[in-house]
């Protein structure tokens, strides 16, 4: 079994040199093997899970990247389309990870994991960058409209150069990520990162109730998402807060925490923040307007609260500037 899958790293960098070489193209044969032992050894270097290379030869990841790389030269250095589709196709059906041939991608590149990634056709990514399972790199936009309006527009992320992207982080549009920053597990990110940032999503589910009413089995207001993800991207001061179980009297509020140094001493006070207005209200749909010149930097946590009292905590996806 370990024979046939190291087999077919071999078999694509031999597929790989014959086509170029019937197109007269061996200088590209030889830059593609040196780019996929760059990405081989790069990985290597940076798992400490992986024993020896060999063994990074024997995962789809690998397989995956090869077969992108050499769809990506059949794309853009030879025009054939066809071809290029048909391999993209092959290796999404083998790896399991699809990698569009027109995305652009450095070297060295890993893959750890990577079942389920998605890397959409726009989409550009530096040297050094690490994905892990189930990462997509998509658009924000898609359907028929959106195919005729944007088909040679930029749709996909552009991601800077040594940025790592846990699992089920999702990055939609033509969004920037800037070079060392951290995308965390779970992530959403629908607005640029600067560089040196981490992106988290801290997810807390807090619920007081007396054990004692009859209400303790009817289902607490449940948060799916809260756009935009950063207060500092807001349209016209406006939070959408999409979900169920939310009720027409339901109430929002944002709480952070300052820090004041008080001579010698370090006082947190807590801080909240109400909305102004509610635009609207709904079972799956909270719009507030909120007062931005009351935010600081930091961590602000969103609850809701219906009209029995019962609250749902969720600490945003969050960035934040990492120590030098």
């Amino acid at each position: 079994m370990a024979s046939s899958i190291q087999e077919s790293l071999s078999d694509v960098l031999d597929l790989s040199r014959n086509i170029l070489k019937n197109h007269s193209r061996e200088d590209l044969a030889v830059e593609l093997n040196l780019d996929v032992s760059a990405d081989v050894d790069w990985m290597h270097e940076n798992d400490p899970a992986s024993e020896d290379k060999e063994e990074i030869e024997l995962r789809a990841s690998t397989i995956a990247i090869a077969y992108y790389r050499l769809t990506n030269l059949l794309l853009y250095e030879l025009n054939n389309k066809f071809l290029a589709n048909m391999f993209h196709m092959k290796s999404k059906t083998t790896t399991r990870i699809d990698i569009h041939p027109a995305a652009k991608i450095g070297v060295p590149f890993g893959i750890d994991h990577g079942i389920g990634t998605v890397i959409g056709a726009t989409t550009e990514i530096g040297t050094e960058c690490l994905f892990l399972n189930n990462v997509t790199l998509g658009a924000k936009k898609v359907g028929h409209e959106a195919s005729k309006s944007l088909r040679s527009k930029k749709r996909h992320p552009t991601i800077g150069d040594n940025v790592i992207v846990c699992s089920n982080a999702r990055i939609f549009g033509p969004v920037t990520i800037g070079s060392n920053s951290n995308i965390g597990a779970h992530a959403l990110v629908t607005t640029d990162i600067p560089p040196n940032s981490e992106v988290n999503c801290i997810a807390q589910l807090q619920i007081i109730k007396d054990k004692t009413d009859e209400r303790k089995h009817k289902q607490p207001p449940v948060i799916s998402s809260i756009y935009p993800p950063q207060l500092s991207s807001l349209t016209d001061n406006i939070i959408n807060i999409t979900g169920q179980g939310f009720d027409d009297s339901a109430t929002v509020e944002l709480i952070g925490r300052k820090k004041t140094k008080i001579e010698d001493e370090i006082i947190e006070k807590e801080i909240i923040i109400k909305p102004e207005e509610y635009k609207d209200r709904s079972h799956t749909n909270i719009s507030i307007k909120i007062g931005k010149s009351n935010l600081s930097p930091g961590i602000w946590d969103l609850r809701v609260m219906n009209s029995d009292g019962q609250w749902f905590q969720l600490a945003r996806c969050i960035y934040y500037p990492k120590e030098s």
